[in-house]
C-alpha cells in the first residue's frame, strides 16, 4: 500500500516503479467501481465487474457477443493473474471509493479475501488522511487473509509505503534537467526560462516560502507553480489561487485549438474566449456541487462521479440549451470520465463523469460554498481548508475577482424578476449579498417575510451561522418566531409614541427605550440582544466583508420598512452593534 498526501504524485509513483520493472500494469480507478457490485464475493466476479466498469470490450458490437466475452472475462483474469511474474495489479484512489472509503462497509478487508489466490503484486493506492482514518486499524487484513479453500494466508511481503514530500534539493535537480533538456529550449522562450532560472535562485537561500510556502514541496503544486512562473513570473499564491490560474490556462488553450470543439468561433478576441473559460469554472462548481449527497447525522459526503443528466439543466442554463455537448465539456473542462472516449462512443462517457483529480472536485466545492455563502463546516475537511484559503485570499486578487461575477444573472433577465410590493418601492423577491462585492444581486427566488411590527421584509440568510444543515439555503431562512420578543418590543415602542413624526425621532425614542430596557430588566435585555444579534448576523455585517455591501443592505432593508418608522429605528440600532469592520458580527 502506498500512501501520501494529495499530489504528492502516488499514482505517478506506481506507474514508474511498474514500467520500470517491465512488468504488464493492469490499473484500475477505484473511483469508477459499483458500491454495491464490490459486497458481491469471489474474485471471478470481482474482476469481471472491473472489465464492465472499464468498458474494455466495448469494441465488440454484438450485444450477445460482448456479454459472453464479459462473463468469460473475470475467470480468464484470475487464471492470467494467478501465478504470474509479468503482470502488477495498480488499485489507485481507495480514497475515491466509498466501499473502501467507509470503514463500516470492511472494504479493505474485503478487497484483500478477494485477491488472496492472486499472487502477482499488488498496489494500493490512497491519501495518507484516509489511510490514518480508516485503514490504519485494518492492517492485519492485509497480511493475514481467509482464502477461497477456508485456510488462512499469511502475506510476509505486505507492507504500507508513505511517500514523502520532495525536499528543496529534488526541486533543484528538476529545474537543472528542464534547463539542459534541449526539447525545452525550444518550448520555453527566453523570456519563459529567465523567470525560471529566477525561480531556481529562490531555493538557495529558502526565500520561496515568503512567496509559496511549503507548496513547491507537492510535485502536483510544483507542476502549477512552475507554468505559473513561465507564463506570469514569481508571484505570492496559495492553492486555491494556484489551481484557478493553471485550469484557466489549460482551458484557455483547449477552447482555443482548431481540432477541439467547442461551439464557439476560435477567431475571437481572447477576452471574449476567457469569458466562456470563466463560465466553464463556474458550470464545474455546479457540477462539484451535484456531488455531493447528505448523511444522516447531517454532514455531507462527496459523491465519486455525477451522471451527466444529473448537470444538463446547468450546462443549458449556462451555454443554452443543445449549445455544450457532453464531448464537449468533456474535453474542454477539468471533468473527465473514465470510460471510452471515441465519438462513436461517447454516449458511454454520460454515465460516469467526474473530475480529473479528486482536489479540483474538493477545490470547486469550496468555491461554490463561497460564492454562495454556504456554511462549510458540514463538509469534509479538504474541502474546509481550501474555504478558509480563499476567503483570506486578497481582494485584488484574480480569483476574488472571478468569485464576484454574478454569473446566476446571466440566465435572466432584470424584466423577468418577481418582485414584492411596499408601497410605492418594489423590493426583488430575494437580495443575496455577495462576499466579495459591494453590490446587491437580484435573483427571482420566492423566500418567506420577516415581520418587524408594521414592516415586512425578504430577507436571506446568506450571513447565517448561527443555525441549520442547509444555511444559505431556501430551507434556512429568519423566522418570526425567531424575532418574536423584539416585535412585541417595537410593537410597544410605537404604542407608546403613536405621533412619531420623523426618522430621527424615532431613533432617540427606541435608543431611550432600549437603555430603560437594559437598566431596568436584565432578562429582557438578554432575550433582546440575542434577537438583534440574530439579526445583525443575517442581514447587515459578517466578520470585515465590504462595509458598503452593508450600507447598501441596511438601505433596502429601511425602505422595505417604508411604512414603520421605528422599525427602521431598530436597523440602524442593529446597524450600529456592528458599525467597526473589526467587530464584525
Amino acid at each position: 500500500m502506498i500512501h501520501g498526501e494529495a499530489g504528492a504524485g502516488k499514482t505517478t509513483t506506481s506507474l514508474h516503479t511498474s514500467i520500470e520493472k517491465n512488468k504488464v500494469v493492469f490499473f484500475v480507478n477505484c473511483d469508477i467501481l459499483d458500491f454495491y457490485s464490490l459486497r458481491r464475493k469471489g474474485t471471478n466476479l470481482f474482476l469481471e465487474h472491473i472489465m464492465r466498469a472499464l468498458n474494455l470490450l466495448e469494441l465488440f458490437e454484438d450485444e450477445k457477443d460482448r456479454e459472453l466475452l464479459y462473463s468469460l472475462s473475470g475467470a480468464t483474469l484470475a487464471k492470467t493473474f494467478e501465478h504470474s511474474n509479468e503482470h502488477i495489479l495498480i488499485f489507485d484512489g481507495l480514497d475515491e471509493n466509498r466501499f473502501y472509503s467507509d470503514p463500516s462497509s470492511e472494504g479493505l478487508k474485503r478487497l484483500s479475501e478477494t485477491l488472496v489466490d492472486i499472487h502477482c503484486p499488488i498496489i494500493l493506492v490512497t491519501r495518507t488522511a484516509h489511510f490514518e482514518e480508516s485503514l490504519y486499524s485494518e492492517l492485519g487484513s492485509l497480511v493475514e487473509v481467509n482464502n477461497s479453500r477456508g485456510g488462512s494466508k499469511v502475506r510476509r511481503k505486505a507492507r504500507a509505503i508513505k511517500l514523502p514530500v520532495w525536499s528543496e534539493t529534488h526541486i533543484l535537480q528538476l529545474l537543472d534537467k528542464i534547463f539542459v533538456d534541449s526539447g525545452n529550449k525550444c518550448l520555453l522562450s527566453k523570456q519563459g526560462l529567465k523567470r525560471l532560472h529566477k525561480f531556481r535562485n529562490l531555493f538557495l537561500d529558502n526565500s520561496y516560502k515568503e512567496f509559496y510556502g511549503d507548496l513547491p514541496l507537492n510535485p502536483l503544486f510544483l507542476q502549477f507553480i512552475l507554468s505559473d512562473v513561465v507564463e506570469r513570473d514569481i508571484h505570492k499564491v496559495n492553492r486555491p489561487i494556484l489551481i484557478y490560474q493553471w485550469i484557466r490556462r489549460k482551458i484557455f488553450r483547449d477552447i482555443k485549438k482548431e481540432n477541439r470543439s467547442f461551439p464557439v468561433n476560435k477567431k475571437v478576441p481572447n477576452n471574449e474566449i476567457l469569458i466562456l473559460v470563466d463560465k466553464l469554472l463556474y458550470l464545474m462548481e455546479l457540477v462539484s456541487k451535484s456531488m455531493t449527497m447528505a448523511c444522516e447525522n447531517g454532514t455531507f459526503k462527496i459523491n465519486d462521479f455525477t451522471d451527466y443528466r444529473e448537470i444538463q439543466e446547468a450546462v443549458a442554463k449556462t451555454f443554452g440549451t443543445g449549445q455544450v455537448k457532453a464531448i464537449d465539456l468533456l474535453l474542454n473542462s477539468a471533468l473527465t470520465s473514465n470510460v471510452t472516449l471515441t465519438r462513436d462512443k461517447y454516449r458511454a462517457t454520460k454515465q460516469k463523469i467526474t473530475f480529473t483529480f479528486k482536489i479540483f472536485q474538493e477545490y470547486f466545492l469550496a468555491c461554490y460554498l463561497v460564492r454562495n455563502q454556504e456554511c462549510v463546516a458540514l463538509y469534509p475537511n479538504n474541502v474546509k481548508k481550501f474555504y478558509e484559503d480563499i476567503i483570506k485570499t486578497e481582494d485584488e486578487n484574480d480569483l476574488s475577482f472571478y468569485l464576484r461575477n454574478d454569473f446566476g444573472s446571466l440566465e435572466e433577465k432584470t424584466s423577468d424578476l418577481e418582485t414584492e410590493n411596499f408601497g410605492s418601492f418594489a423590493l426583488p423577491a430575494r437580495v443575496p449579498v455577495h462576499i466579495h462585492t459591494p453590490k446587491v444581486t437580484f435573483m427571482s427566488e420566492q423566500i418567506p417575510d420577516i415581520n418587524i411590527s408594521g414592516g415586512n421584509f425578504n430577507g436571506s440568510t446568506y450571513f447565517a451561522p448561527h443555525h441549520g444543515d442547509n444555511i444559505g439555503t431556501i430551507n434556512n431562512y429568519l423566522g418570526k418566531d425567531e424575532i418574536e420578543e423584539l416585535n412585541k418590543f417595537v410593537a410597544e415602542v410605537e404604542a407608546k409614541y403613536p405621533n412619531v413624526q420623523n426618522e430621527v425621532e424615532a431613533e432617540e425614542i427606541f435608543n431611550a427605550e432600549v437603555v430603560a430596557v437594559r437598566d431596568s430588566d436584565q432578562t429582557r435585555w438578554e432575550i433582546l440582544r440575542e434577537q438583534m444579534s440574530i439579526i445583525k448576523r443575517q442581514l447587515l455585517n459578517k466578520e470585515r466583508h465590504f462595509q458598503a455591501t452593508k450600507a447598501t443592505v441596511v438601505e433596502v432593508a429601511k425602505a422595505a420598512f417604508e411604512k414603520s418608522l421605528m422599525a427602521k429605528a431598530v436597523i440602524t440600532y442593529i446597524d450600529k452593534l456592528s458599525e467597526e469592520p473589526d467587530r464584525g458580527s
